[in-house]
């Protein structure tokens, strides 16, 4: 495995929380498949060690995926603005934002809404085992998240074994637009509010589903997705109301943290889940 120095990154709640879904620590180690690439990642004092599959020691698709390009320490200083969430900082340092690829974030946030991270986990799992292609890390066959491709050409019983309920049809009809129009391209070169627009459009995709994607799949800072987590933050800690529209709680926080809304979010999520 390759050594690398990386002090200020939390890797267990970063991979192990509620952005993403195809990674599981067994025993000291981070094993985790995306669409095109698995990796194993182990925390060793200030370095990590790590490994990319099938291409090996491939550091720029993994530090994209980290995204280790961004200016951390200038998102904590923007966003550090109350003790809400200097505490949630406090409580989760150096938690990130993965950039995941987009036709991934958004089947994966398809499979979420009713569903735990628990359940969404054992969804993502169950597709990747029966579509995904398979790749073998070392000594371990692990298989990798679905192409949409696959999932379009499925026969939708196939997608319902997954578990998925009655989101086996939302999933089904995304996968077949995805391939017959360039719909990822297109919603890739659009703005915030554009990108936004298109999600909706999709079958099954309201608020939560197109924040989720525009901010792990598309790598927008300034919203954050309002589940019922993130409506108990606006109301616990911000002074919103039961009743508060989507819309309202997503203008103050994309204002109140500075155009970091994602982050802010992200931080206050782990910290009132554990409270």
């Amino acid at each position: 495995m390759n050594r690398t120095y990386l002090p200020d990154y939390n890797l267990a709640i970063t991979l192990l929380g509620g952005q993403s879904f195809g990674w599981d620590k067994i025993g000291d180690t981070f094993i985790g498949f995306t669409v095109d690439r698995a990796a194993k990642i182990k925390r060793e004092g200030e370095y990590i060690l790590w490994q990319t599959y099938p291409v090996h020691d491939d550091w720029d698709w993994l530090s994209s995926y980290l995204r280790l390009d961004i200016d951390y320490e200038n998102i904590i200083k923007e966003i550090s603005k109350d003790k809400y969430i200097k505490s949630a900082i406090k409580a989760y340092p150096n938690l990130r934002i993965l950039n995941q690829n987009f036709e991934e974030a958004f089947i994966s946030f398809l499979c979420s809404p009713t569903k735990s991270i628990v359940g969404i986990r054992q969804c993502i799992r169950l597709l990747a085992d029966k579509f995904g292609d398979k790749l073998l890390l070392d000594d371990r066959e692990i298989s990798l998240f679905p192409k949409a491709e696959r999932l379009a050409q499925a026969d939708i019983n196939e997608i319902l074994a997954c578990k998925v309920g009655f989101r086996a049809k939302n999933i089904h009809e995304a996968a077949q637009k995805l391939m017959k129009e360039p719909v990822t391209e297109r919603i890739q070169s659009l703005k915030l509010n554009e990108a936004r627009t298109e999600l909706m459009k999709f079958r099954g995709v309201g608020d939560k589903v197109a924040d989720c994607t525009l901010v792990y799949g598309l790598g927008f800072n300034e919203i954050t997705p309002f589940d019922v987590w993130g409506k108990r933050i606006m109301q616990k800690y911000y002074g919103f109301n039961e009743k508060a529209k989507y819309e309202d709680m997503s203008l103050w926080m994309k204002e109140y943290f500075n155009g970091y809304a994602a982050w802010a979010g992200q931080f206050l999520f782990e910290y009132i889940r554990s409270r």
